[in-house]
């Protein structure tokens, strides 16, 4: 007995098991199942069904779609830039450390003494937080890094910005009573008591945020112009870290940028502050590259859709850094300088 073996590709079998043959059709193949009558076991039908379809090989291609035949491919990162966001990532959390250091061992002197410790710890804890999302977003996405990111960014840019703004309004409310030579008593307490009510509202809407919709990892596919070796076309799977809701991070981002409003404008009313104040027009810098760098996450985000997954991922890796290091030399490295070679003018508030 003679038989035929046909090596024929997915799509072609996917075609096949969703096409319908009108009834004329089945008409002109049943005369040739019949005719050859030397097959009881069915491979006249079979037969009759691929030399119909060898016929009308021109009618059947017209109703595959142009994109096919389709290979999947699974996008990984970029191994340069991704290395290259982790170490600077890396460099960025080992300069907050060196300098969490310093302000420790040095945190007598008088420079720091009128920047208030305690302050500066906070600060610093925020920055170390935002330093570990910057590690987490340059490496793949994992279960545990798509929960862990929202908590260190969002976490670690409110404990910058609460007391940053707290410090602000403080050196505001002096240097409007200097203006009208009145005496005003700032409380250390309050600084403590306000971070702690507002990033205790945070930590609560992010754990709702995790229980309800957790960000977890999700496989998406991408139809792509580009076309292999066998000339299939590309199917990009990505895998990315998402909740079913877009609104949860959306509202992370518009309470970052109400709390850098905030600042901002409590900044651009210290500009007319006393000269003395050198704090003011530091702090002020420091909150408008905050600002800058979650405008530019927050384009990023926007602009997903056109750029690759991992590219987003890295570019978000790269900002949180910078972001860390502009806030370290604005604010930080004068400190330093200050007590390495100390200076006869001294920085109050």
């Amino acid at each position: 007995m003679l038989q035929r073996s046909y090596d024929v590709p997915d799509h072609v079998v996917i075609l096949f098991r969703s096409f319908h043959l009108i009834l004329f059709i089945l008409h002109v193949m049943s005369p040739n199942r019949y005719k050859r009558n030397i097959d009881m076991l069915n491979y006249d039908s079979r037969d009759s069904v691929c030399s119909w379809a060898a016929e009308n090989l021109s009618t059947l291609q017209r109703y595959i779609p142009d994109s096919y035949p389709r290979s999947l491919e699974v996008q990984k990162f970029d191994q340069t830039s991704s290395y290259a966001a982790m170490v600077i990532a890396a460099i960025a959390m080992i300069s907050v450390g060196m300098v969490f250091i310093f302000t420790w061992n040095n945190r007598t002197k008088e420079v720091f003494i009128h920047a208030q410790p305690n302050f500066l710890f906070m600060l610093l804890f925020g920055l170390a937080l935002v330093c570990v999302g910057a590690f987490l977003f340059s490496i793949e996405p994992t279960i545990s890094n798509c929960i862990a990111c929202p908590w260190l960014v969002v976490l670690g840019n409110s404990l910058q910005m609460v007391p940053l703004i707290v410090k602000v309004s403080a050196i505001n409310k002096v240097s409007q009573a200097a203006r009208r030579m009145k005496r005003v008593t700032i409380r250390p307490k309050s600084l403590y008591k306000v971070a702690g009510v507002i990033n205790g509202l945070v930590a609560l809407y992010l754990l709702i945020w995790t229980v309800f919709d957790p960000r977890t990892l999700r496989t998406t596919m991408e139809l792509t112009s580009d076309v292999n070796e066998d000339e299939h076309q590309i199917v990009l799977m990505i895998d990315e870290c998402a909740s079913q809701s877009s609104a949860w991070i959306i509202a992370t981002y518009v309470y970052q940028f109400l709390l850098l409003v905030a600042a901002s404008v409590l900044a651009y009313q210290n500009q007319k502050a006393d000269s003395r104040f050198v704090e003011s027009f530091r702090l002020a810098l420091v909150i408008y590259s905050h600002f800058l760098f979650t405008l530019l996450r927050a384009l990023v985000w926007v602009l997903r859709t056109n750029l690759h997954q991992y590219t987003a991922s890295v570019a978000v890796s790269f900002l949180l850094s910078l972001d860390a290091f502009a806030c370290l030399g604005i604010y930080f490295l004068p400190k330093i300088k200050e007590v390495i070679t100390p200076s006869t003018s001294t920085e109050t508030l």
